[in-house]
C-alpha cells in the first residue's frame, strides 16, 4: 500500500467495462486503459458515466466530464485529482 503515493483513494483498481473489453477474473490478464481514449473505450454503458472501484474500497460513478481520469489510472505519478 505504500507504493500508492498517489493515495488509495485517488487511484482507480477496478472500472466497469463493455463487454468486449471485459477480462474473466480467472485469466491472468487485466483491462489496460489507453491514457489517450480513456473516455471513448469507458463511456456508453451507462448515461451519466462508468462505475470505478478505488484502491480503498470505495466504488464511484465517474462522469465523462472529468478532466481528473489520467491521473485516477496510476498510483503514484503525483498528478492533482481534483474532488469529483
Amino acid at each position: 500500500m505504500r507504493q500508492f503515493t498517489d493515495g488509495l483513494s485517488k487511484t482507480i483498481a477496478t472500472v466497469e467495462v463493455p463487454d468486449k473489453l471485459a477480462v474473466i477474473w480467472t485469466k491472468p490478464s487485466d483491462f489496460a486503459p489507453n491514457k489517450e481514449n480513456l473516455k471513448r473505450v469507458l463511456l456508453g454503458m451507462r448515461p451519466d458515466g462508468f462505475l470505478a472501484g478505488y484502491a480503498d474500497g470505495h466504488v464511484s460513478s465517474i462522469s465523462g466530464d472529468t478532466n481528473a481520469l489520467k491521473a485516477l489510472f496510476t498510483k503514484s505519478g503525483g498528478e492533482p485529482v481534483p474532488a469529483q
